[in-house]
């Protein structure tokens, strides 16, 4: 067969270039420490070369989870020593003092301001945000979660109740001789009736009979001169429970302060996600979906009361999951858990949500922390569960000089102040969890990257062998090119 000198040039070029190629790689594999950069250099060492990568990241992804879960821990860790140690000891010594001591009410009242401010900075530190996010909202991260406001909280499922007076008595609807509407107990109505007629019939200037003689008749009323309607309706008020003695029904049914009552007369309430803290599921006889009606009672700018109304729904699965669990903190908004993978291996259950053993929660109910619900004691006072709401109810009963009442709040509120002191316990045993974890974790990226090296990794020693080899090789290639390539004229120029 006849070889032309096309043909060898041919040959020539080709292994040069493969000779070139092979040099190119081995000198990419050295620059780059790397066996392969494709996959399809090697599909069997590259799928698991992706494998590892896949595995690192999330291990990466699991590290960033447990640094933001440990720093928002020990900022609320920080939060909550300040007030179960630093606020806390104050909280106690102004109470002691102004329960023990012999004071004037002018000196209880201000041990009652300073408790006062107290209860302000207690909600100060739980509303303490970090990174962005509130510390002790829960999911809420949109608001402070902690407000003291003055409110009214209705039951709003569209029935109406038969309302009662202090001692039991049903209100009815009246309408007085004078066509003016009313609302009062048949009690009260004979009571009017009794001092319109004293005064109508009163004479001072006739001291032997007292009365007078010319009366008209038609003026003398008598309780069949009322135009007595239905028992009086109205919605349910659930919260507070001594409500009636600042607010009053009017006679259409709206709820109105009481006339001289002062905004600065009404106790302040501390509202968790926008429902008041001691609002008590436990209690509820009947679970089933309810709607509340929130009214926030504020100022209008012409100096009559302004109220602004939003609304709290519970549904009846989570009544009856609080009062299984007997945990009333997980009815306000806002208070379901945040889980985190931190790489235990996350699972769902057949509601898909999160099994709690196989992720991290890094949501803190501030209704939890602080206490939330309330109680009532064998003499009937309805006290809160909460620190600072008992903080604030003690500072009232200071104000009103009810010394028993403010002695009552003190061993609740050590007991309250206590349930700060274990939420502190329980950061400490998450924070032990989230070390374990990052150690964990700096094992399995150690192991990780010493097989990534294995398999990505070059053999230095042995590829820069292999590069002088192969550039050795070239370089005689290149000599046996002057015999495979005749000379040119070029080649003389």
């Amino acid at each position: 067969m006849r070889i032309t000198e096309n043909i060898t040039k041919g040959m020539y070029l080709r292994n040069h270039n493969r000779s070139q190629s092979s040099l190119l790689k081995s000198y990419t594999r050295i620059m780059t420490q790397r066996q392969f950069n494709r996959v399809s250099e090697d599909t069997i060492n590259g799928n698991n070369a992706m494998s590892l990568r896949r595995q690192l990241r999330n291990l990466k992804m699991y590290n960033t989870n447990l640094s933001t879960a440990k720093e928002l821990f020990n900022a609320a860790e920080t939060n909550l020593n300040k007030i179960g140690h630093d606020l806390y000891i104050s909280v106690e010594e102004n109470l002691v003092a102004a329960v023990n001591g012999t004071w004037s009410q002018q000196e209880r009242d201000i041990y009652a301001q300073e408790l006062n401010e107290i209860a302000e900075e207690m909600v100060n530190c739980l509303n303490g945000d970090f990174a962005e996010r509130n510390i002790f909202g829960g999911t809420n991260n949109s608001s402070a979660p902690f407000r003291l406001e003055r409110v009214l909280m209705f039951d709003d499922t569209g029935t109406e109740v038969e309302q009662k007076d202090a001692d039991g008595n049903y209100i009815y609807n009246y309408t007085d001789p004078d066509g003016n509407k009313l609302i009062a107990t048949e009690k009260e109505i004979q009571e009017m009736v009794d001092e319109h007629n004293k005064a109508l019939l009163n004479d001072p200037d006739d001291p032997e009979s007292g009365y007078r003689d010319d009366v008209d008749p038609d003026e003398i009323w008598t309780t069949d001169s009322f135009a007595q309607g239905d028992k009086f309706k109205a919605k349910e008020v659930v919260y507070p429970p001594n409500w009636k003695e600042y607010y009053e029904y009017d006679a259409d049914g709206n709820i109105n302060v009481k006339e001289g009552i002062a905004l600065d007369d009404i106790p302040r309430t501390v509202l968790y996600n926008g429902v008041p803290v001691s609002f008590d599921a436990l209690g509820i006889k009947e679970p089933a979906d309810m709607r509340y009606d929130v009214v926030t009672v504020n100022v209008a700018k012409n100096g009559n009361f302004d109220y602004k109304h939003s609304e709290f729904m519970l549904s009846e699965e989570t009544i009856k999951y609080a009062q299984l669990n007997n945990d009333n903190s997980c009815i306000f908004p806002g208070s379901k858990p945040v889980y985190v993978d931190i790489g235990i291996g996350i699972r769902y259950d057949n509601k898909y949500e999160v099994d709690p053993q196989t992720a991290l929660d890094i949501s803190i109910n501030g209704a939890a922390v602080a206490g939330c619900g309330m109680e009532t004691d064998i003499e009937g006072k309805t006290f809160s569960k909460n620190l600072i709401q008992l903080v604030l109810d003690a500072a009232e009963a200071l104000k009103r000089g009810d010394r028993d009442y403010a002695n009552d709040v003190i061993d609740r509120a050590n007991l309250a102040n206590n349930g700060v002191l274990t939420q502190i316990t329980t950061l400490g045993s998450k924070q032990n969890d989230i070390a374990f974890y990052e150690d964990r974790n700096k094992d399995y990226d150690y192991n990780l990257k010493e097989r990534q090296n294995l398999i990505e990794g070059t053999d230095m020693e042995a590829e820069i062998m292999n590069w002088y080899n192969l550039q050795a090789a070239y370089d005689a290639f290149l000599k046996i090119g002057t015999s495979v390539i005749p000379s040119s004229i070029f080649d003389f120029v």
